[in-house]
């Protein structure tokens, strides 16, 4: 701190041996420290405003000026109009940040941002009117760049690499003036002007020789590129025409497909069971004659095991005996969120076998859902022993048949579908005692 005393002159080598010194404070005195030589990187302040660098390896281009801001510590190079055809040589340095001017000269390309010494410190790089054709933004421009100025330029695209690099940055951009291609290639700059503005610095002085009454931000994309709109209505008009073949076929193979699915263990939140009947105690009641047992024998073995286990109830084996049958077929059908009706000659000959249905149909009437899965044992002899609900019920409604290719299949999917038995968690099946 050597400001305000009567210092006119030093020796150039007064601080030649000194290592850790990084700021000279000479205000207030006569002595402006043009000639002082030091082997390290240092600001000598002669003003409130306006210090100089020094370094030993780095000298200021004599086209050139350069000042480093007191307050802000930022390291200007002046180059404007020194018909400079390429870069100045920049200070490697921590201690300041650099501004570069190099408006109005001959610079046609930029250097490799990485290999250049000292460019990778510029926050600031002004090249309006110069002769850049193109930027390449990863490899040319520095990483801790806030501003760029390449208005006035023959730069035609600003290309999708360029857009990205913008977009993952915080740079602020001025580019106006540049005889920009409003094409295709031009898509990526318009949705990025569009989306934010406020980076643009001169977003009003942007234009196409094509639309030179028309700011850039105002064109359409059908003007920029006429194809790209004949190319999304194709795409869309595909997706239309997908989907619309998808709903028609899954209108006409509906119950196919869930059933595929199911089996499948696929979409299984697209057949799942509604959480309705998670209360009831039974999966499903089998409602059948006793003189059709042979067929129980093959059904409860695959409904009680396996993946999709069932429990299941029977009123041969899980009825209360000396209770009441009646109460007992209502109270059985209501906790089972389905009726299995095994439907043969023996079941329309059964007074009771017809009451379970009989109450079945009414708890479906009733809750408006379908309860009922009616197998056909075998082939009826004659239909007039058929309780009126039963003949309605068959002529409105599918059933399946036994021996039916695929049907395990549909019984399965007919059953409730559990969503944790689903998922490959075995619950307890069979009988409840």
């Amino acid at each position: 701190m050597l400001n305000q005393n009567p210092l006119t002159s030093l020796d150039p080598r007064t601080f030649g041996n000194v290592r850790s010194l990084n700021l000279v404070d000479m205000r207030g005195t006569q002595f402006y420290g043009i000639k002082l030589w030091m082997p390290f990187e240092a600001l000598v302040c002669t003003n409130d405003d306006v210090c100089q660098y020094k370094s030993a390896d780095w000298e200021c281009d004599r086209q050139c000026i350069c000042w480093v801001q007191r307050h802000t510590r930022q390291l200007f190079v002046d180059c404007r109009g020194a018909q400079l055809t390429e870069l100045p040589v920049l200070p490697q340095t921590t201690l300041v940040q650099t501004t570069l001017k190099l408006r109005n000269n001959s610079i046609s390309q930029l250097p490799d941002a990485n290999a250049t010494v000292g460019y990778a410190n510029v926050t600031k790089l002004s090249l309006a009117d110069n002769q850049l054709s193109s930027l390449n933004a990863v490899q040319q421009l520095p990483s801790n760049l806030s501003l760029l100025d390449v208005r006035f330029n023959r730069i035609t695209v600003f290309d999708q690499d360029f857009i990205n690099y913008m977009t993952n940055s915080t740079m602020n951009l001025a580019l106006g003036g540049n005889p920009l291609s409003c094409d295709c290639s031009a898509l990526p700059l318009l949705g990025f002007v569009r989306a934010q503005p406020q980076r643009i610095q001169d977003m009003g002085d942007i234009y196409c020789s094509e639309w030179p009454d028309r700011p850039f931000q105002q064109l359409d994309v059908g003007e920029l590129c006429p194809s790209y709109v004949l190319l999304v209505g194709c795409i869309l008009g595909g997706l239309v025409i997908v989907i619309c073949l998808f709903s028609v076929v899954y209108l006409i193979y509906q119950q196919e497909l869930k059933i595929w699915l199911y089996n499948h263990n696929l979409c299984l939140w697209f057949v799942s069971e509604e959480e309705l009947d998670k209360d009831k105690t039974y999966d499903a009641f089998i409602s059948y004659s006793h003189k059709d047992e042979q067929l129980i024998g093959e059904l409860l073995p695959k409904l009680e095991t396996g993946l999709h286990a069932y429990r299941v109830c029977l009123h041969g084996r899980d009825w209360l005996v000396g209770d009441c049958i009646p109460e007992q077929i209502v109270r059985t059908v209501n906790d089972s969120k389905r009726v299995i009706i095994v439907l043969s000659q023996h079941f329309i000959n059964s007074v009771w076998a017809r009451m379970e249905f009989r109450i079945a149909y009414q708890a479906t009437l009733q809750d408006k859902r379908k309860r009922i899965i009616i197998i056909l044992y075998k082939e009826l002899d004659h239909f007039e022993g058929i309780d009126s609900e039963l003949r309605a019920y068959l002529k409105l409604n599918t059933y399946l048949k036994w021996g039916d290719p695929l049907f395990w299949s549909k019984l399965r999917y007919a059953m409730p579908h559990n969503r944790r038995v689903l998922k490959g968690q075995k619950k307890h099946a069979g009988p409840l005692i």
